[in-house]
């Protein structure tokens, strides 16, 4: 049998601890003003696009580091190692074809005097001049050739060193002799025929340098400059270095 007193006074004690727990949890939020949304928003995009600069900075400035690193060591290895250099004509078939294209040592020489047997990179001794072209198209041969991937804007000429200073050179019976022997060159085949020509003297610093295809190849034997004098010999200085390995076409690659 229930009291209608404590009933009451039970009613009383739970109403007092649920007042209490109330007045000790947290006060809830309050939603945002509605005129403050649009602040909020604008602060939100402001700093989500500082973001997005902050990472593109960082990207342009890793891809820049990136870049110079490629051209300074771009620049020592043409500077110090080796150039890249096409092939533009049969003057040296059957060795090396229209197209191919060899790495040049610039440190070849030196270590140590070019030999025979060397084929070698020189620069246009005066021959024939270059021929001009646009300034759009300088520019861009210049960039290739800084970075080695575009040929030289140089007239370069690429023949084998056949005739060593202070030596006498002459073609005949179908061979070149030095210093009146026949020259063994086993790198050429052996239907090759070299016509006559008469007996040179190579003054000291300077080398006779022909074409493996000797019937097709303005070497030595006939090389002119712009005043139709006779420019038989290559001089040191000239020489740019030895193309010692063919990079391409990759079937072909190889030593020269």
């Amino acid at each position: 049998m229930v009291f209608v007193g404590d009933a009451a006074a039970a009613q009383a004690h739970v109403d007092s601890e649920l007042q209490l727990r109330k007045q000790q949890e947290p006060p809830a939020a309050e939603p945002p003003a509605a005129e403050a949304l649009p602040a909020l928003r604008r602060d939100s995009l402001r700093a989500a696009k500082n973001r997005r600069l902050r990472r593109r900075l960082q990207m342009a400035a890793e891809y820049t580091a990136l870049l110079t690193s490629a051209l300074i060591l771009a620049s020592l290895i043409r500077a110090f190692l080796g150039l890249a250099f096409w092939i533009p004509s049969p003057s040296m078939f059957p060795t090396l074809k229209i197209g191919d294209r060899v790495v040049v040592s610039r440190l070849s020489y030196r270590l140590h005097e070019p030999r025979r047997g060397d084929v070698v990179v020189f620069q246009n001794p005066g021959w024939v001049s270059p021929a001009r072209t646009s300034i759009h198209t300088r520019v861009l041969r210049g960039m290739g050739e800084f970075v080695g991937v575009g040929q030289p804007r140089d007239k370069n000429y690429i023949k084998r060193i056949v005739g060593l200073p202070g030596e006498t050179v002459e073609g005949k019976s179908g061979r070149v002799w030095i210093n009146g022997k026949p020259l063994d060159e086993p790198y050429l085949p052996s239907t090759v025929r070299v016509d006559d020509f008469e007996v040179e003297n190579i003054p000291p610093g300077q080398f006779w340098v022909m074409g493996d295809n000797r019937s097709d190849s303005c070497d030595s034997r006939c090389m002119t400059d712009p005043n139709g004098d006779r420019a038989k010999f290559i001089e040191l200085d000239a020489i740019v270095g030895r193309a010692f390995v063919r990079v391409w076409p990759i079937p072909r690659i190889g030593k020269t």
